[in-house]
């Protein structure tokens, strides 16, 4: 039986008050109101939500929205696989999570109730007007998202989102890629990297990343001894977290080389005489915001690539500095001629 809520029961034939079996105990990826999010304590279900595969396909997706695990009264946005957040609630404080400003709002579209017993232990939210249509989902992009339905346009339209930017989704973009909140797409590959999977990029799914166009010289050759492999670098980032601090290296020479000498080693960084080198899959690369002719405070990530992309990578940067030099040369010049005080004299004549 599908009830107005939106929750589908199975019931005992003899007794249809014995419920056996209801989707709000299964919830995948959207909570709808009155469905609880947390524990059964007694029989051990733990209801949490979780993303999509893709746009299209609802198979089990890579983000979950649960209950801290820890056992903190806090909700938590993690990566499936994992317990470590990139989003947390707060920690509720009888009245609210204090992490969400929007609840402290007069104007909210439902109420928020948490309870925690000896059987039981979850979050329900429920509608302040029993006439609107809303719920909660994780979406493929990781985010929590409430949406209402607009009855005019008859559409989903949404009015909330954790969190706020989608850069701050864990290695939303996949492997070697650079995450840019204030562009679309918001990801794109690395200088030297190629998309693995566009069909899975058209349909949101992006956990595949990006891949090499050419292959390091150490692993195709299977030696480091006398690569060719260069780095190139990518300024004004936010560096990849929890990479291995090196310390006895000096200089950033001696950063680059104990990262050559090492096939699995794909970035280095050598920043307040400090050198930190990363690993294997690069992921969480952010770019920072520029305006104008300065860029917010960012460091410079050394990208190790092959020789032949490097060549590619650096003449090409030589040539778009070569025509926007000399376009800035050409304008400014007009520039110059058209509102020099010997033009406005001459004009005055």
């Amino acid at each position: 039986m599908l009830l107005s809520s939106g929750n589908l029961i199975l019931t005992d034939s003899s007794n249809s008050a014995e419920v056996l079996w209801q989707s709000f105990d299964h919830p995948t990826d959207t909570l709808f109101p009155g469905a609880k999010l947390g524990w059964d304590q007694v029989t051990g279900l733990n209801r949490k939500l979780v993303s999509w595969k893709n746009l299209i396909g609802p198979a089990t997706g890579v983000y979950c929205h649960r209950l801290d695990p820890s056992g903190v009264n806090q909700l938590l946005l993690t990566p499936l696989n994992s317990s470590i957040p990139y989003w947390s609630s707060g920690v509720w404080n009888n009245k609210y999570f204090l992490s969400i400003a929007e609840m402290t709002s007069s104007n909210q579209v439902s109420n928020t109730t948490f309870v925690h017993n000896d059987q039981e232990k979850y979050m329900v939210f429920n509608l302040v007007d029993e006439s609107m249509v809303t719920h909660f989902a994780v979406d493929v992009s990781g985010r929590l998202k409430q949406s209402i339905w607009l009855e005019s346009s008859q559409d989903w339209t949404m009015i909330y989102a954790q969190p706020k930017l989608q850069c701050d989704v864990y290695a939303i973009c996949g492997p070697f890629t650079i995450c840019n909140d204030n562009e679309l797409p918001y990801c794109n590959c690395m200088e030297g990297f190629t998309i693995t999977s566009p069909e899975d990029w058209e349909l949101e799914d992006r956990t595949s990343g990006c891949s090499r166009i050419t292959l390091l010289e150490c692993i195709s050759n299977k030696s480091t001894t006398h690569t060719t492999d260069k780095f190139y670098s990518v300024p004004y980032v936010e560096l990849p977290q929890n990479a291995p601090k090196v310390e006895a290296p000096a200089s950033p020479n001696e950063c680059a080389q104990i990262c050559l000498n090492n096939c699995s080693c794909m970035a280095y960084s050598f920043n307040d005489e400090k050198c930190s080198i990363w690993h294997n899959e690069l992921l969480n690369i952010r770019e920072l915001q520029c305006s104008g002719t300065t860029c917010s405070t960012g460091e410079t990530l050394n990208l190790r690539v092959s020789a032949k992309d490097f060549h590619r990578l650096t003449n090409n940067r030589k040539e778009i500095c070569y025509w926007s030099c000399n376009w800035c040369r050409h304008f400014c010049s007009r520039f110059m001629c058209t509102f020099s005080p010997g033009n406005d004299l001459e004009k005055q004549k």
